[in-house]
């Protein structure tokens, strides 16, 4: 498991790895990619999301309230 010091060292995320650092399925995370949301390149047969673009989609989240 990676730390967030490992994560921000990052320049590219797998799409299984994103989704297990981040608690989504495989098809929400596609479904982000359709959206515009997330960005991605393709490495031959990976898809790869930048982390440049997990940094935006994570600022575009909500913050939850302390109840």
């Amino acid at each position: 498991m990676q730390t967030n010091d490992e994560s921000a060292e990052r320049e590219f995320w797998p799409i299984p790895e994103f989704c297990s650092a981040h608690g989504l399925s495989k098809t929400t995370v596609y479904d982000l990619l359709a959206a515009r949301r997330l960005e991605a390149v393709k490495v031959r047969l990976k898809t790869l999301i930048t982390e440049e673009s997990r940094k935006r989609w994570r600022a575009s989240l909500p913050v939850p309230l302390n109840g």
